[in-house]
């Protein structure tokens, strides 16, 4: 598995400078015809959300839902 990387959009760019490439609907025939040129680029920031998730996610070893659980009110704020 692997996981492609782009420079960060303006929504991420303030927790770390890079991010995965997320493919736009309606391009899944491009990028399987390898047409990719075009998509290897930072996601629209005006079509994401950041939200403070818990501590959970800072183990690979953790899985499943819990990784999405809101931070607590003692966590550190988003960015």
């Amino acid at each position: 598995m692997s996981i492609l990387t782009t420079e960060a959009n303006e929504l991420v760019r303030p927790a770390h400078e890079r991010m995965p490439v997320i493919l736009p609907k309606g391009t899944e025939a491009d990028w399987l015809d390898r047409v990719t040129e075009d998509l290897l680029r930072p996601y629209s920031a005006a079509e994401m959300t950041a939200r403070a998730v818990s501590d959970h996610v800072n183990s690979a070893r953790n899985e499943g839902p819990g990784c999405l659980e809101p931070a607590g009110p003692a966590q550190r704020p988003l960015f």
